[in-house]
């Protein structure tokens, strides 16, 4: 892959025409094609730049480190999610990062396991066509992704394959939804010097990357739980009582009223029988008031 001046002239305009809220999904795109490109040939030691998009609707599933292109992980969580999803009638999913686990443990993997990986995980992106709603995932790269990219860059255009997927950028994105703006994180150890702390967080920074679900109030930051089998790993205190075995799996974001958003997490059973709300956190645009809730 070659980087030209002409490529890097794009992005400035890109950039500024992004910050001025200008930008066309497709521009945008394009925009997060060549980053990524000039990530991998040049910006190792730069700063990669905050980007932020918009999304939109009264409800958004948030999923995070489903390693799904794996062959080792199972896709019935990340199913049980999209279902969920359908069921309560969600257009939009963000998926904070790793949905392949292309180099973290295999650092010699051949390019071609890793597209296969990347196709394998978007082949379970559900493909609505002919139904009432369709769920566009928007997807934020995160270390797994982002290793595979510095390994072999000729895997970068795979990444935008799929029509249904959105790419968001690498590691840190800034999300406005309808007016309410958040930080989505994953957290990359190669990337880890250049994080800016005078990067605006938004209202609360949603982190991937941790594979729990944790709130932390003092520091306005919710980890979002790994869709995978690290779900299960630490068993929900309430579920546990009932003989259930779970944890929380993904979260449903909804607007409640004009001024609020109420992250609520959610808990599949390993039979994917059922999924149940477990605890939320509340989010005040008006007041910038965090509150979480415990079932």
């Amino acid at each position: 892959m070659k980087y030209t001046e002409e490529e890097q002239e794009r992005i400035k305009f890109l950039i500024e025409k992004m910050k001025k809220d200008k930008i066309t999904p497709e521009e945008y795109q394009y925009l997060q094609f060549l980053l990524m490109k000039y990530e991998f040939l040049i910006s190792k030691r730069h700063r990669y730049p905050l980007c932020k998009t918009k999304i939109t609707g009264d409800k958004i599933l948030f999923i995070s480190d489903s390693h799904v292109g794996s062959k080792n992980e199972s896709p019935y969580l990340f199913n049980a999610a999209y279902n969920a999803a359908l069921a309560q009638n969600i257009t939009t999913a963000v998926h904070a990062g790793d949905m392949i686990e292309a180099t973290a443990k295999e650092w010699d993997k051949p390019i071609d396991k890793i597209i296969e990986e990347i196709r394998r995980a978007y082949s379970y992106i559900p493909d609505m066509r002919g139904l009432p709603n369709e769920i566009i995932t928007y997807f934020l790269l995160g270390n797994h992704e982002i290793n595979a990219v510095h390994g072999h860059g000729e895997i970068i255009p795979a990444f935008f394959e799929n029509p249904k997927v959105r790419i968001l950028g690498l590691y840190k994105i800034l999300l406005d939804w309808d007016g309410a703006t958040f930080q989505l994180n994953h957290f990359t150890p190669q990337l880890y010097m250049r994080i800016d702390n005078e990067d605006p967080k938004g209202l609360m920074e949603i982190d991937g990357h941790h594979h729990r679900f944790y709130f932390d109030e003092e520091n306005r930051r919710l980890d979002l739980p790994a869709l995978s089998k690290d779900a299960f790993l630490l068993i929900d205190n309430f579920l546990h009582s009932l003989k259930i075995t779970a944890s929380p799996a993904f979260i449903i974001a909804s607007k409640e009223g004009i001024n609020l958003r109420l992250f609520r997490s959610y808990s599949v059973d390993k039979s994917n029988n059922f999924y149940y709300p477990t605890s939320a956190v509340e989010v005040d645009t008006e007041t910038k008031r965090l509150r979480f809730y415990k079932n």
